[in-house]
Parts: C-alpha cells; sequence; structure tokens
C-alpha cells in the first residue's frame, strides 16, 4: 500500500446538478491522503462485484493512512488521554462498480476538524480514473469514560489533524 500526502489550495464552486455536498475551492486549504488498494476475492460477490458495506472499509483504509500521516494514533489517544472518536454518520453515493482484482485509489480529504472531523472520500479506478464511489464520514469526540460528549475536537489533535501542529506530542508506535 503506498500512501501520499498533499496540502493544497483549491476553489470552491458548487457542482450544477449534483447532490455531492461540496466540491474543492481556490480559496480553502484542505490535507488529503489517497492509499493504492486492489479489490480481493473475498470481497466480491458471485458476479464478482464488490459488496456495498466493503467500501466503509476502503474509506477506513484511507482515513487510518491519514491520521497516521497527521501523528495522531487514536488508540493511543484513548489510552493516554481518554479522548475517542467515533464515528457518527457516513454516507455512501455508489457511481460504478468496482470488480475483483480492480486497482483504485481511495482519497480521503479532510474537510473539517473542529467541531467534529469531517472527512469527504472519493474512490477511482486506478487504470482510467473512473469515479467509482464518494461519501463523507463524521467522527465526534468524546471523553470516554463517562461517555461525556466534548462538542469540540481538542486542539492539539485538530491543529496536527490541519497539519499545522503548535506542539508535537503524537509518539511513532514501534510496533
Amino acid at each position: 500500500m503506498r500512501v501520499h500526502a498533499h496540502r493544497f489550495t483549491a476553489v470552491y464552486s458548487p457542482s450544477k446538478g449534483s447532490r455531492r455536498l461540496e466540491r474543492l475551492t481556490l480559496t480553502e486549504e484542505r490535507t488529503f491522503t489517497s492509499v493504492r488498494l486492489k479489490v480481493p476475492f473475498y470481497d466480491v460477490d458471485m458476479l464478482q462485484v464488490v459488496w456495498n458495506g466493503h467500501y466503509l472499509k476502503y474509506f477506513e483504509e484511507a482515513r487510518q493512512a491519514l491520521f497516521r500521516e497527521r501523528g495522531v494514533d487514536l488508540r493511543q489517544v484513548l489510552q493516554e488521554r481518554d479522548y475517542a472518536f467515533p464515528v457518527i454518520r457516513t454516507t455512501i453515493k455508489y457511481v460504478y462498480p468496482l470488480r475483483f482484482n480492480d486497482e483504485f485509489i481511495c482519497t480521503v480529504t479532510l474537510k473539517e476538524a473542529r467541531i467534529k472531523v469531517v472527512l469527504d472520500f472519493e474512490i477511482r479506478l486506478l487504470n482510467d480514473n473512473t469515479l467509482c464511489a464518494w461519501g463523507r464520514s463524521e467522527q465526534a469526540a468524546l471523553k470516554f469514560h463517562g461517555m461525556e460528549m466534548l462538542f469540540k475536537i481538542p486542539d492539539d489533535i485538530r491543529e496536527a489533524l490541519e497539519g499545522n501542529p503548535k506542539i508535537t506530542f503524537f509518539k511513532e508506535n514501534p510496533s
């Protein structure tokens, strides 16, 4: 699996006739990461088409790559700081089916990290860049013991996710 992280500036323009929530714009800086994956046999049905639930697994691969690249180890944050970040909402739009042995890129883009972590995803075929699916996930922050909703992403975690940390407290896990 190859991982790429990029920061770029883009221009906002709502897509005409699309139900997509938002497109990138020239005025907003975004952080994104892509992972390259291949559809294994056990992810497809008898027609060799990927079962819809596996797209969430592909989204998770990209999400974890983004967090890793930003230095945010959610297991460590839970153990050392008692913060958990459960996924509270996901949406997926299926556009073109992935099939057995397809190689594809799953890209995750950080949209927000203030009140909740909002991530947009795209899955595109590697060979011709065909859009197969797009989606969004939202994660809330809570104090795990006591299940207290924070309604705000802790500043140091937000800054790490946005790519401009003022302090570095996340350490590499050697295992």
